[in-house]
């Protein structure tokens, strides 16, 4: 809903600018010549800068997103190999926890005895 509050306000703001700017101007590119409208000129003009802002843009924009696909590959690697390695130290420590355990009831109940 909102995007169709602001398409409509960018809509009547668009319509007001070419209605104010409707004189018919001439544009010469290389050795064409064209005419048409002041606001024609100017939107289009305003279009071809984005495109060519998102030309410009495009090649760094992939190479950011490629960087941290592999940035995002070597976290998850990392990760794997640390709760590898955690896991791998766990289990000799819960074996020595088990053995002294042991060993403990062991020693306490020999005085008993």
């Amino acid at each position: 809903m909102p995007y169709l509050i602001i398409s409509l306000i960018i809509a009547v703001i668009a319509v007001i600018f070419a209605l104010q700017n409707a004189d018919p101007v001439s544009v010469t590119v290389l050795t064409a010549q064209y005419e048409s409208s002041l606001a024609l000129v100017l939107i289009l003009t305003i279009i071809l800068g984005i495109l060519m802002g998102i030309l410009v843009l495009t090649p760094r924009l992939i190479k950011n997103k490629v960087a941290i696909s592999q940035k995002e590959k070597r976290i998850r690697e990392l990760e794997k190999a640390l709760s590898a390695e955690a896991e791998s130290k766990a289990l000799p420590e819960s074996t020595d926890d088990q053995a002294s355990i042991t060993g403990s009831a062991a020693s306490e109940a020999s005085p008993s005895e």
